[in-house]
């Protein structure tokens, strides 16, 4: 739609979505455009940058704004000149085609008006625009494979995809909608310089109808291929002179592939062709400056821009992991809970920028944003990601300190296939997109969007800065079903730090909906160590792991065994913790042999250690669970200690994995890991606030164990 240079499908359907970034690009002639009087009775207006032909086409985006009074082409001196809408949608781009070789000066579009007043009348008699080569695509009306009669009057009626000038009819695309479902009606003025015989013919995929000058020339309906008629097998043969002749040609497409093609064989030659863009007239396209408002009142304006796309191929939900136990049969209601596998589906995700050229602003209004797909947000232009294709209408409003707005501007988003594009794959591009997702207003997404965004923003480790999103999402969703369970699990988890008591309502929830075993006894785990090591309750966290006891069965029995064991341990009284721990380890293995123990356990050693290293926090924290059911014992040893604190380290909890490293310190002050254990110390100290105390240890690593791998770490520290 905006100029006539050959361009790839994509890219022309992309050119759609970025041209208000062009139109409000011109700014050089802002200064002139600013000077010249206010000539007619509207609200807004652009001047219309070149042309001064009978006829010059122009296309701008109204804001919202045509719909609440009438466009106007004035020049500079006031006077109307002749004018033609061409196609328009409230939001979208308004096409219009003037007559700019009677204009005096400068010419300006005026729109949009809180009343529209006399509307200023043309001088010079009546005017006929010349239009070439222009497209209107549509939906596909009833009857038109059979009939150019109702696509006729589907052009009279005005519902198009889109308008625009191309260079030729030879189009194997809907350029500006969907490639199903169409039908296309081209017009425009065929330039013959050579008289004498022609065959004109159409190729194309389904029904076709060609007129010359008003009349039938030759058509090709019904459903087909374009094959049959490459060879102008569905054309006719016409005489004609030289001069110019009204060409339209009317398409519909409802299945296949998609082809119109207008071909000819001209005098004197043979074969068959399509007909060139040479041989068309071409009507000059104008552009327009950026806007204004009348009386310089707050405007508000943006450009937008479609910068990539991340693509997710959505296959069944993914349970990996599930970890089962020697000697301990799957429960069969574990089965009735896992979800029939779905079939895989492409979720397009794009990210569009939006540049805020809002002017006139007073000082303490603000400009909000409404993204058209149930997301909102305030301030300067912003990123945004979107799910799917659009339309989405996306308006900006300053509003002003009393709350009442002081101007908008609508346009409509249109996304198309981009170039450049992601996979779940490209860590750097999906955190990208998360960022954006998670610092947009989420509560009012539809629930269809909720669901696609949660499949990015489920890779973020970090809860707390996901929270926003995992809050409107447990609001849409509550805890049933395993998205809406993770979901909220991982809202909790942000939780746990400043709001224990909430987090704590959120696992006791959980524990019934939890789709494996293994979730519900980590939910209970979550719970009682919010309890003893958050809130400082070590006999309210005792009581809860015997109601569990009494209450539950399976993982989470074996998990709230274990914590009665912490309970001791935390409060200094090894000897109790040590029977609490070998109690519980007597229900995991009952018979099971030392060796088969250290085997174990230097599995889950590996494992965790292989998951806090590569940030994935969530499959560490499951590793650590099933490695305190099995081994409890470890809790008053080395392995399970250290890695403990190195999750909590990695969680960005300090103080817990302080208390672990000091627990282990106790228990053993010459455990081989000391190197480490004090590295990790010196990190918790710095990031509570002690840095002498961080200091000095980093500064003992060193002097102490030069030659360990964590003096080596001090020193880059």
């Amino acid at each position: 739609m905006r100029g006539r240079t050959p361009q790839p499908p994509h890219r022309k359907r992309q050119a759609l979505g970025l041209l208000v970034l062009e139109l409000v690009a011109c700014s050089a002639p802002l200064a002139a455009c600013l000077a010249a009087e206010w000539k007619a009775p509207r609200e807004y207006r652009r001047q219309i940058l070149g042309g001064d032909a009978d006829t010059v086409a122009f296309a701008f985006c109204d804001g919202g704004h045509i719909a609440n009074g009438s466009p106007l082409v004035v020049d500079e001196g006031g006077q109307a000149l002749p004018f033609r809408v061409l196609a328009h949608r409230r939001g979208g781009e308004t096409w219009i085609a003037y007559n700019a070789a009677r204009a005096k000066g400068s010419a300006f579009v005026y729109y949009g008006a809180r009343s529209p007043g006399d509307a200023p009348r043309p001088a010079g008699g009546p005017w006929e625009p010349k239009l070439s080569l222009l497209l209107h695509t549509m939906p596909c009306p009833g009857g038109a494979l059979e009939s150019y009669k109702p696509i006729q009057a589907a052009v009279r009626a005005g519902d198009f995809h889109g308008v625009g000038f191309v260079e030729n009819i030879f189009h194997g695309i809907n350029p500006f909608g969907p490639d199903s479902l169409f039908a296309s009606y081209y017009v425009g003025y065929l330039k013959v310089e050579k008289p004498g015989k022609y065959r004109i013919y159409t190729a194309s995929g389904e029904a076709s109808y060609v007129f010359l000058d008003g009349k039938l020339l030759c058509e090709w309906p019904g459903h087909h291929d374009a094959g049959g008629g490459r060879q102008g097998q569905h054309g006719a043969d016409i005489t004609l002179i030289k001069g110019e002749y009204k060409i339209e040609y009317y398409h519909a497409k409802t299945q296949g592939e998609t082809c119109m093609m207008l071909g000819w064989t001209p005098p004197g030659e043979q074969g068959w062709k399509v007909i060139p863009e040479s041989a068309f007239v071409h009507t000059p396209v104008a552009k327009a400056g950026a806007v204004e408002r009348r009386a310089n009142a707050p405007l508000a304006a943006f450009s937008w821009a479609q910068e990539d796309q991340l693509l997710v191929d959505r296959k069944p939900d993914p349970r990996a992991g599930k970890l089962e136990f020697k000697g301990h049969a799957a429960d069969p209601k574990e089965k009735e809970k896992e979800a029939k596998p779905e079939p895989a589906e492409i979720e397009q995700f794009t990210r569009v920028t939006f540049h805020t050229q809002c002017r006139n602003v007073p000082e303490k209004a603000r400009v909000v944003w409404d993204y058209g797909d149930g997301s909102a947000a305030t301030g300067e232009g912003k990123e945004h990601i979107y799910v799917g294709d659009g339309p989405f209408t996306v308006v900006a409003r300053i509003v002003g300190e009393d709350g009442k707005p002081l101007d908008s501007y609508g346009a409509v988003v249109n996304l198309s296939p981009a170039l450049k594009n992601f996979t779940i794959l490209d860590t750097d591009a999906v955190r990208r997109y998360v960022g954006i997702i998670v610092a947009t207003d989420c509560t009012k997404y539809p629930e269809r969007t909720l669901e696609a965004l949660w499949e990015l923003v489920e890779t973020e480790e970090d809860a707390e800065r996901i929270k926003p999103f995992t809050e409107a999402y447990a609001n849409s969703f509550g805890v049933k079903g395993p998205k809406a369970w993770r979901a909220a699990d991982r809202l909790a988890l942000a939780c746990s730090v400043k709001e224990p008591e909430r987090a704590m309502k959120i696992y006791a929830a959980l524990v019934p909906e939890a789709p494996t075993r293994l979730d519900a006894a980590r939910a209970q785990m979550e719970r009682l160590e919010i309890l003893l090591h958050k809130l400082k309750q070590p006999e309210r966290a005792l009581e809860a792991a015997k109601s569990i006891i009494r209450t539950r069965s399976g993982l989470e029995e074996r998990i709230a065994a274990v914590k009665i064991g912490d309970v001791y341990r935390a409060q200094g009284d090894f000897a109790k913790a040590e029977e609490a721990y070998r109690d519980a380890q007597k229900i995991t293995y009952a018979e099971a042999d030392r060796r088969t123990i250290a085997v174990r356990q230097g599995g889950f050693l590996e494992t965790v250690w292989s998951h806090i290293e590569n940030g994935a926090l969530r499959a560490a924290r499951e590793g650590l669970v099933l490695w305190e059911i099995e081994y409890p014992s470890g809790k008053l040893s080395g392995d399970l200690i250290l890695m403990t604190a190195r999750y909590f380290d990695r969680l960005g909890e300090p103080d817990r994995a302080l208390a672990e490293l000091e627990t282990l310190v106790k228990l053993n002050p010459l455990t081989p890991y000391l190197p480490d254990v004090e590295l990790l110390m010196a990190r918790a100290h710095r990031k509570l606030g002690n840095t002498a105390k961080a200091r000095e240890l980093i500064e003992k690593v060193m002097r102490e164990y030069p030659k360990s791998r964590a003096a080596q770490q001090a020193a880059r520290e």
